[in-house]
């Protein structure tokens, strides 16, 4: 009895075919998600805040550029940003403030970032 064979897999037996999805699956996985450099690049004009807590900052600064911003469970959002006067652009006043609390930020997809301890 003839099985079918498709265009695709002529020529190739089945252990060749689960090789290559293999790495072509891997190669997906292993590619992290960034954000857009127009989103990184977008300009952030004269933001002040004082004593203000971090979570409202971070917020704040991902609205301008329309970017959703969340926190792993770690993160203090009370922890307060004593003063900060921002004329940059979303990728300089993010890494700003975060470089200040000792933190990083993780991209989940082009449009969302999660806050995180840095690695030590």
């Amino acid at each position: 009895m003839r099985r079918p064979i498709t265009m695709a897999c002529r020529g190739f037996d089945r252990i060749t075919i689960v090789a290559i999805l293999c790495l072509f699956t891997s190669n997906i996985a292993a590619q992290k998600p960034t954000l857009p450099a127009d989103v990184l690049k977008q300009p952030v004009s004269e933001l002040r805040f004082n004593h203000t807590a971090l979570g409202d900052v971070l917020v704040t600064l991902g609205h301008t550029a329309k970017v959703r911003v969340q926190f792993a469970a770690d993160v203090d959002r009370r922890a307060v940003v004593h003063a900060a006067f921002i004329v940059s652009t979303f990728e300089g006043a993010l890494r700003e403030v975060l470089e200040n609390k000792q933190l990083d930020y993780e991209v989940l997809d082009e449009k969302t970032i999660r806050i995180v301890n840095r690695k030590r």
